[in-house]
């Protein structure tokens, strides 16, 4: 229930706004850059029910939590081995940010620009 106070001839609400500490890593922000500039009103709407911050955490812990089970999925079809980091370290490296581009760009798909 919102409480007033009355300020000359108007009411103003009492609002509290409701402190957190949340950190947004990289997911949660493009997906909060994603909200502001493509989606407005769904973004507004967020903010007025006090919901944006809970949203992008829970974005960003998905899609992190989706790219590395992607990760798994694709080095075990891939068959990148701790044997191949010893001889080849640099291939290794090279496959690796391949594999880590392909993971994030489904979970962008599915998650960010959703």
């Amino acid at each position: 229930m919102i409480t007033y106070k009355t300020v000359g001839d108007y009411k103003i609400p009492n609002l509290k706004v409701k402190e957190r500490n949340f950190n947004i890593g990289k997911y949660g922000l493009m997906r909060l850059d994603y909200l502001k500039s493509k989606k407005k009103p769904l973004y507004e709407q967020m903010k007025i029910k006090d919901i944006l911050a809970e949203h992008l955490l829970e974005i960003d812990t998905t899609a992190e939590m989706r790219v590395n089970l992607i990760m798994k999925e694709l080095i075990t079809q891939e068959n990148i081995t701790e044997n191949l980091k010893m001889e080849d370290p640099m291939k290794w490296t090279g496959l690796m940010n391949n594999l880590k581009n392909q993971a994030e760009e489904i979970v962008i798909k599915e998650l960010i620009f959703n």
